[in-house]
C-alpha cells in the first residue's frame, strides 16, 4: 500500500509530454501499472491528464508485449495502429507494438526518445499518439 507514495514523475519526461502537446501532439498511454499505483497517478500527478487517452493493464486485465492489449489502446484511442507512436522502456514491449502494426521506439531517456522522434520524422505530427 505504501508503494505508490514513492512514486514520482521523470522530470525530463514530463518535459517531453508538456513539448509534444503544446506542438499538438495527441497523447495517450499504455500502461503495465499496477491498479493502486494508477489510482494514485491519477489522483497525484497533474501530468496524467495531458493524456486524452489512457489504458492500464490492469483495469482491462491485458498486459504488453500481449498483442491483445495493443489492440484494445488502438481501438481505445481511435486510430489505426500505423498512426501510432509507441514509447516504452521494454525492448520486448518495443518489438510487440512493431509487431501489431504501431511505430515504436525504445525508451532510455527524454533526449534520446526526443531526438529518436526527430530522426524518424515522427516529431512533432499530428498523428503521434
Amino acid at each position: 500500500d505504501g508503494i505508490p507514495e514513492h512514486l514520482s514523475p521523470l522530470l525530463d519526461a514530463v518535459a517531453l509530454v508538456e513539448r509534444l502537446q503544446a506542438g499538438g501532439v495527441p497523447l495517450a498511454y499504455l500502461s503495465n501499472m499496477p491498479a493502486p499505483y494508477a489510482d494514485h497517478l491519477e489522483r497525484r500527478h497533474a501530468v496524467v491528464r495531458r493524456f486524452g487517452h489512457g489504458v492500464f493493464s490492469a483495469r482491462v486485465r491485458l498486459g504488453k508485449p500481449d498483442p491483445a492489449i495493443f489492440r484494445l489502446a488502438a481501438e481505445r484511442f481511435g486510430r489505426a495502429p500505423a498512426e501510432l507512436v509507441f514509447l516504452d522502456d521494454s525492448p520486448a514491449n518495443v518489438r510487440a507494438a512493431e509487431a501489431c502494426g504501431w511505430r515504436a521506439l525504445q525508451y532510455h531517456d527524454a533526449a534520446q526518445a526526443e531526438a529518436g522522434l526527430r530522426a524518424r520524422g515522427w516529431w512533432p505530427l499530428d498523428d503521434v499518439v
